[in-house]
């Protein structure tokens, strides 16, 4: 358990299931400010398979990620789940939360014994984020048109398989 402390008080960040509008309200303050609204809303959203986690504090979110169950291209036999949207409330960013989500969420899909990778196509400017939470770098650079260069991180889930 992870304390924090908040105006003098300990906090204990849990993670929840979170409903759309969250999540596209976040997505929108944090990943796409500058963006058109229709970026915030991912075709994936509304797939049974898809589940959307955030980290509350006190029952506010300051963090958000979505799974999406999707093939890597990387291991296209190997059960895996794309990590999209990850994003941190400005207030809270660069102290720990995001790590904290991902850690949480990492823990509890190594639990459920499901996927083989965890992958994401990761904005340039947060590569070392991935980095320092264990994600390996993987194929060259790309450019997703309007947002910028990205990069392909993944990971292993389960040891067993090779890359």
């Amino acid at each position: 358990m992870t304390l924090f402390q908040k105006n003098n008080q300990k906090v204990n960040p849990k993670l929840v299931s979170l409903d759309l509008p969250t999540v596209h309200s976040i997505r929108k303050n944090v990943l796409y400010k500058n963006f058109s609204s229709t970026l915030v809303k991912y075709f994936e959203d509304d797939l049974k398979e898809t589940v959307h986690y955030g980290l509350s504090i006190n029952d506010e979110i300051i963090s958000i990620l979505t799974l999406i169950k999707q093939s890597f291209e990387y291991a296209r036999k190997a059960n895996s789940i794309q990590l999209r949207g990850m994003a941190t409330l400005n207030s809270y960013q660069r102290k720990g939360f995001g790590s904290i989500l991902l850690g949480k969420v990492i823990d509890k899909l190594k639990k459920e014994d499901i996927y083989e990778f965890l992958w994401c196509k990761s904005r340039f400017s947060v590569i070392k984020f991935y980095q320092n939470n264990n994600f390996t770098p993987i194929g060259d650079n790309f450019k997703i048109e309007t947002i910028g260069l990205h990069q392909t991180l993944y990971y292993r889930l389960k040891h067993d398989q090779g890359l």
